[in-house]
């Protein structure tokens, strides 16, 4: 079966994506007693504005009880090379 497997991804696009993770580092604060956001650094990208990280994921935590805990995810790409589709 796994001679049927084809890597079509591109050697170089591989070794950016390789690149990106080992470089990856992040930071989080405490926005509030239920929220929380998250700074992603990656070594190929940065915010245009501030030069800072090019993510940013904020969590919020819906708590109803002691039994239903809904999280909210937002993601936000500040560089604009990470909005490409290819």
């Amino acid at each position: 079966m796994d001679a049927n497997i084809i890597d079509v991804i591109d050697e170089d696009l591989k070794n950016q994506i390789k690149k990106e993770i080992n470089g990856m580092t992040f930071t989080k604060n405490f926005r509030s007693p239920t929220a929380e956001e998250w700074y992603i650094f990656l070594p190929s990208y940065k915010d245009p504005v501030s030069g800072g990280a090019p993510g940013k994921t904020i969590i919020h935590y819906n708590l109803y009880d002691t039994k239903h805990i809904f999280i909210n995810t937002t993601i936000i790409f500040d560089d604009p090379a990470l909005h490409k589709s290819e």
